[in-house]
């Protein structure tokens, strides 16, 4: 019998079906013009070969996309209905629909990646991005922000090169249903797809001005960005860059959503069905060259089944074709560019140089072009840089466990937060592991799903905010109770203990009461020449009262006339941290606990604050206006216990995404939050900022009021004797301006509260937060006597979204369109 030789045949597709041109042009005001930037040429990763020569941007460039978007969202944009404005992203969805083939080969010619990714995914999940979008238009009040809901005006958003297209569909089609107008770059050595949608937009005949697309390299990105024009930013790219971008925004008051990197665990237990989780390890890993953000780069396989693991992966692995990304058969394609591919290359090598075993797919390489073989490594550890770094190539690290409890500890060992896989046939193993990952995203039983309608983000470092779904709307949307006003004009941000100095005696002087009328002060049972107690009062961390580190105490006075002095903790940087470890250790029951039982335990809050409210009022210098007040702080407490169980309900969702899968979304509490209480509403202010923190499953480190702590130190004392457990809320007295630039800057804290913190010293803190990637919540002026809104709610909850197959599914990555 004859030898059959089973290989496949190439089957190319005609690169002639992209139509390049040979120059491209920026898409400005609804024309292509020429940009004041040098000519770049753009190379094609599979064969280093050029394709096509693109006009770049110049800073006159920017302020002329700015201002053609500026004046859309100002003219005939906002004068549409948002039904035509829908029509219009109707008409975008139809037009990549119809131009789908020529699509694929540009995106595959300019990116690397094969032609079945390319046109079995991205270009389809692009267009439906803009149709479910178009749909949004009319329904933003049915969004769950509120009735009232506004388009934020021009977002200036910056995508990366590996997913040129769908990441333009990602960021442009919520901006525009939501009543925006944009300016977008693409990424450097990606261009093109961008530029093809520009000439789809013109098409549709969206109004000029509406879609602006500039190119250039990320001395570009960072002049959109910073452009004062711009009111929203949104960045999908490295962490990096994210944390740069964060930081340049401090103090500016725009709203900002960052989608960065991750380093996403892909669990398989003992009980998964192998051959599947292999092909969905393989997708998981090797989709689009491991260029995806998502990537599961670190597999956790359970110990017992290790080496039949690796073995079938391994066989698996050889069989995949890698080279010319325009054929047809080819799974694994080219590496973007030279600088990736020297990027990937050198943590492979540390991979070696720390001791793992290396083992890579005996595939050949093109002679040209920019390839990297199939790589794993095993005999990996958790402090290895392949295990902690993103590699952002087809390098798989494998690393073992015994336990569930293992896997999630080693899962949640990063500093990233952006998806995870579970492999199980236990239905409750899913669920259970899905609670407990700390990602925006858990596939169980496959992977790298994507699909407009499920939101999509990460957690800590891998970014804030979400695309798709109704989150992912929510970037983009102005709701009445999120003010965000920032007054630039204030103190000296650097001079913290003039500021503080100058806080204390303003609000002492301006928070007083008047004396009482002079009938109340006559008591003859009171002995005129008794020596009162002066109490000293001391922080309140962990559920204890300790005193301060600092061994530091000042002066606080209140009541009616003044006449209550007592001695407060003056907190120190050393009170900070272990409030913030006290935080970080209840954070996990708390998070936990029953969305029932934690309102129970708010409730009981407002139980004991009515049993005191008498001596609540008189804190705060009693009269008719200050027992509003207090009962406002006590019915605020109420509010919010009854939200404990709304959250899912309201802010969650059930998906309808494509393909044989039940999806849904639910908000989880972001972790630790550091608050600053208002210094001007020293109680409604205080339990305005704690209680939606606590309330949706947080803990939180709390700087009181400097000048007006007593209301903060005695609802600690009411803390201490009610059901919240110890640690959950933290509360430090003395200068936030000394402590507050520590917990901005400390890895432990998730997230920033900033209701109290004077507007110039803003911008310090929100740097400081940058470095780790926390979400800031930092709202404009407040009157905590308006009815609260979801916004202090919204600030600190992620949303996750959680994927399972119902039926027989394609492994292969995306939405199944």
């Amino acid at each position: 019998m004859a030898h059959l030789d089973w290989q496949y045949d190439p089957a190319p597709e005609s690169a002639a079906i992209g139509r390049l041109r040979e120059r491209y042009q920026l898409f400005v005001n609804g024309r292509f013009v020429d940009g004041r930037g040098e000519d770049v040429k753009t190379i094609n990763p599979a064969t280093e070969e050029p394709l096509a020569i693109v006009s770049t941007a110049g800073r006159a460039d920017i302020d002329d996309a700015v201002h053609a978007a500026r004046t859309a969202f100002d003219g005939p944009w906002s004068r549409l209905t948002p039904a035509q404005r829908g029509t219009y992203l109707f008409r975008i969805a139809r037009g990549i629909a119809e131009r789908a083939r020529e699509l694929a080969v540009v995106e595959t010619l300019d990116n690397g990646k094969p032609i079945k990714e390319s046109r079995d995914v991205d270009i389809p999940t692009a267009s439906a991005h803009f149709f479910h979008h178009a749909g949004w238009a009319d329904k933003l009040g049915h969004a769950g922000y509120g009735p009232a809901v506004r388009p934020l005006g021009v977002a200036g958003q910056v995508i990366p090169w590996n997913f040129p297209l769908l990441m333009a569909a990602w960021k442009i089609a919520p901006a525009l249903a939501a009543g925006n107008t944009v300016v977008l770059k693409p990424a450097e050595t990606t261009p093109l797809s961008a530029l093809v949608l520009a000439e789809i937009i013109a098409d549709a005949d969206l109004p000029p001005g509406v879609v602006n697309i500039i190119t250039g390299a990320g001395d570009i990105g960072a002049a959109l960005v910073n452009h004062p024009g711009i009111d929203k930013v949104a960045f999908t790219g490295s962490t990096e860059v994210g944390k740069q971008i964060q930081a340049s925004l401090a103090g500016t008051g725009r709203k900002l959503t960052l989608e960065l990197g991750g380093k996403a665990a892909n669990i398989v237990f003992d009980d998964a069905p192998i051959d599947q989780a292999v092909e969905g390890i393989v997708n998981g890993i090797f989709f689009n060259q491991g260029h995806v953000c998502c990537a599961g780069s670190r597999l956790l396989v359970q110990e017992s089944i290790v080496d039949e693991v690796i073995a079938k992966l391994q066989d698996r692995i050889s069989t995949l074709r890698v080279g010319d990304p325009m054929d047809k058969n080819t799974d694994v394609g080219a590496i973007n560019s030279a600088g990736q591919l020297a990027t990937i290359t050198s943590l492979a090598d540390a991979g070696d140089a720390e001791g793992a075993t290396r083992w890579t797919s005996p595939c050949p390489l093109p002679d040209r072009g920019f390839y990297f073989a199939p790589t794993v490594f095993t005999d990996v550890s958790q402090s290895m840089r392949i295990a902690r770094e993103e590699i952002f190539g087809p390098v798989l690290s494998v690393l073992t466990f015994r336990t569930p409890d293992e896997a999630l500890a080693k899962a949640n060992n990063t500093p990233y937060g952006l998806s995870a896989g579970v492999w199980t046939e236990k239905g409750s193993r899913i669920l259970g592991m899905a609670s407990a990952l700390r990602a925006g995203v858990v596939w169980a039983n496959t992977f790298n799903r994507f699909d407009p309608t499920a939101a999509f983000g990460g957690y800590q470092e891998s970014g804030f905010g979400r695309e798709g779904g109704r989150a992912g709307l929510a970037a983009y949307l102005d709701a009445d109770d999120e003010p965000r006003t920032i007054d630039l004009d204030a103190a000296d941000p650097n001079d913290a203990d003039a500021m503080l100095a100058a806080a204390l005696d303003e609000e002492i002087e301006d928070l007083l009461p008047p004396p009482p009328p002079a009938s109340a002060t006559a008591d003859p049972i009171i002995d005129p020449d008794r020596v009162a107690v002066t109490k000293t009062y001391k922080l309140f961390i962990g559920g204890a009262f300790p005193r301060s580190e600092s061994g530091r105490t000042y002066r606080a006075s209140g009541g009616v006339d003044g006449s209550i002095v007592a001695n407060v903790a003056q907190g120190s940087r050393k009170d900070a941290r272990d409030a913030v470890s006290a935080a970080r250790s209840a954070f996990g029951k708390w998070s936990r606990a029953t969305a029932y039982n934690r309102g129970q335990v708010l409730y009981r809050v407002a139980e004991l604050m009515e049993a005191r409210r008498t001596e609540f009022v008189g804190l705060l210098g009693g009269g008719g206006t200050n027992e509003r007040v207090v009962d406002a702080a006590i019915d605020r407490w109420v509010h919010y216990a009854g939200w404990t169980d709304k959250l899912a309900q309201v802010f969650g969702s059930a998906n309808p995404v494509a393909g044989p899968f039940f999806s849904f979304s639910t908000p989880e509490p972001t972790g630790v939050v550091a608050a600053v209480a208002p210094a001007d509403d020293p109680l409604l202010g205080l339990v305005a900022v704690l209680a939606p923190i606590i309330a949706s499953g947080n803990t939180c480190v709390l700087l009181a009021s400097p000048a007006w702590p007593l209301p903060a130190v005695t609802l600690a004392e009411v803390l201490a004797t009610s059901d919240v457990p110890g640690g959950v809320v933290n509360i430090l007295t003395g200068g936030p301006l000394e402590m507050a630039p520590h917990l901005a800057a400390h890895a432990d804290v998730n997230a920033l509260d900033l209701t109290g913190v004077n507007a110039a010293a803003r911008p310090d803190l929100e740097r400081a937060a940058a470095g780790t990637v926390k979400r800031v919540y930092s709202p404009g002026p407040q009157d905590f006597r308006r009815p609260p809104g979801t916004a202090r709610l919204r600030a600190f909850l992620e949303i996750k979204t959680v994927w399972h197959p119902t039926g027989a599914v394609s492994l292969g990555g995306g939405g199944g369109y």
